[in-house]
């Protein structure tokens, strides 16, 4: 049952028992497990949380305003955006200097360099 662990285990005698999971972790799924999952805890510098964890859900980090994490839900650090390129330093990148830049600080690919900068 989501938001809860396997106590004890039924018996000839007895039904399955279960409880709630404890603050600070979370069960997202119908399980025979007997303990709960530990939340996620946003520690880096550069992260907050997006949702709380709950008991049915585990928390969302995000990155902080302009800081980047190329690794979707699988973010342990956030870092700072490169906000010092200039336009001239853009024009100057090729076309897949422009796509790889863009996919970098999670633009969409398809803007020209004029858009990025």
């Amino acid at each position: 049952m989501k938001g809860y662990r396997v106590l004890s285990d039924c018996t000839d005698k007895n039904e399955t028992n279960c409880e709630r999971c404890e603050d600070g972790t979370y069960m997202d799924h119908p399980n025979s497990d007997h303990k709960c999952q530990p939340c996620k805890i946003c520690d880096s510098t550069n992260m907050e949380i997006r949702s709380r964890c709950s008991l049915y859900s585990n928390s969302v980090c995000r990155c902080k305003e302009n800081h980047y994490c190329n690794k979707g839900e699988d973010c342990k650090a956030c870092f700072p955006c490169d906000t010092k390129l200039e336009q001239t330093d853009l024009d100057r990148l090729s076309l897949g200097e422009t796509l790889k830049l863009s996919s970098h600080l999670n633009l969409n690919p398809h803007l020209s360099a004029d858009v990025l900068g």
